[in-house]
C-alpha cells in the first residue's frame, strides 16, 4: 500500500503532507543518479571497447616481433652451424634439420647429426683444398720463373710448388 502512494503521489490515509516533497526529491535524485550510471556504464564499455581494439594491436605486433626475432635466431644458429661444419648451403642445411627435427640452436645434437650426415654424404660439405697453378698473389709469376731458371727439374719445382694438394 505503502509503495502504491508513493508511486501515485498521493499520501496514505493518515501521512501529513510534509514527508511527500521529501519523497519526490529522492525519487528524482535517484532517477538522477540511475541515468549518471546509465551513462558511466555506456562510457566504460566504449572505452574497453576501445581499448581492446588497441590491446588486439599490440598483442599481433607483440607476435610478429616474437616470430620475427624466432627466425633471425635460428638463421644465426644455422649460419654458425654452416660455417663450424664447412657446409656449404645453409638453406639446405635448415631443410635436412627441420626433416629430422633438430634444433639448431642445440650445439650438441645439431653437431653430433651433422658429422654423423656429412660421413654418410660427403658431398655435403666444402672440401680443404689449396690454390691451383694459377697466379697466386704475393708471389712471381710462372713466367718469371721459366725464364729466370734453365734446368727442366728446377721448373718442375716451380710448376708443382703451385699445384693443388691431393688429401
Amino acid at each position: 500500500m505503502a509503495d502504491e502512494s508513493i508511486i501515485s503521489g498521493t499520501a496514505p490515509p493518515g501521512a501529513d503532507n510534509a514527508s511527500l516533497p521529501e519523497l519526490d526529491r529522492s525519487n528524482a535524485a535517484s532517477v538522477d543518479w540511475q541515468q549518471e550510471l546509465q551513462e558511466l556504464k555506456t562510457a566504460f564499455q566504449e572505452f574497453t571497447r576501445h581499448n581492446n581494439d588497441e590491446i588486439a594491436v599490440i598483442r599481433s605486433e607483440r607476435d610478429s616481433a616474437a616470430a620475427e626475432l624466432k627466425a633471425v635466431r635460428r638463421q644465426q644458429a644455422l649460419t654458425e652451424l654452416a660455417a663450424a661444419s664447412n657446409f656449404p648451403d645453409i638453406e639446405y642445411l635448415d631443410f635436412v634439420l627441420q626433416k629430422h627435427h633438430i634444433d639448431p640452436g642445440d650445439p650438441a645434437s645439431s653437431s653430433e647429426f651433422l658429422q654423423k650426415f656429412q660421413s654418410e654424404h660427403p658431398y655435403c660439405q666444402f672440401l680443404p683444398i689449396t690454390p691451383g697453378a694459377g697466379s697466386r698473389p704475393g708471389q712471381k709469376s710462372m713466367t718469371a720463373v721459366n725464364s729466370a731458371k734453365t734446368g727442366k727439374m728446377e721448373m718442375l719445382e716451380d710448376m708443382l710448388s703451385g699445384a693443388p694438394e691431393i688429401i
